[in-house]
């Protein structure tokens, strides 16, 4: 990617002025065909956008905007729980993630941790420099998750319980480590 953005054509402008404007943390590849009109436009136009410094794939088939506010340097990350978020669904953010989102412990997970029911080939990923760690549960234990608003995208958090519960079940996702 570029370290800087480069100018935009009008058509490319108005592309990303309508992915932004539908608050969408991401968009899919078909979003671009369709704005596009066909298949191999709409690969060479991702593919000169991300090269722009506009946009950034985040796995097969996913991008997001990067905004304005990054600046000419393109010095910016999405949150973290948008991408999570947009990596798989259903998705739910849990254990060590959930437990700084309660604010029960000061340090920082280095990984977000997110559960789902799906499958994914694969289950570990680094994008922007933060690791996100898929883990897919049972649908029986799928359950006790609130919503929470961010940049007008809807995504779910396991309650205080539940996160309670997940890091009974699976410790080594806790920031526990088994021998101490």
């Amino acid at each position: 990617m570029s370290n800087t953005i480069t100018e935009l054509g009008a058509k490319e402008a108005k592309f990303l002025a309508r992915m932004a404007s539908e608050k969408k943390s991401e968009f899919l590849t078909r979003d671009a065909i369709s704005f596009w009109g066909s298949r191999e436009m709409a690969w060479k136009k991702l593919r000169l956008l991300e090269r722009k410094g506009w946009i950034k794939r985040i796995e097969r088939g996913k991008y997001i905007v990067i905004p304005l506010e990054a600046g000419e340097r393109r010095s910016w990350s999405e949150d973290s729980y948008l991408i999570a978020n947009a990596l798989i669904q259903p998705a739910v953010i849990s254990y060590w993630t959930a437990i700084r989102h309660w604010n029960w412990t000061e340090q920082i997970p280095n990984v977000v941790y997110v559960q789902t029911t799906a499958r994914k080939s694969k289950m570990s990923k680094i994008i922007f420099g933060v690791q996100y760690e898929i883990v897919k549960v049972n649908s029986k234990k799928f359950f006790g998750f609130v919503p929470e608003w961010r940049k007008g995208n809807k995504l779910l958090i396991t309650d205080r319980e539940k996160t309670l519960i997940d890091c009974a079940d699976k410790p080594n996702l806790a920031g526990a480590t088994l021998g101490q």
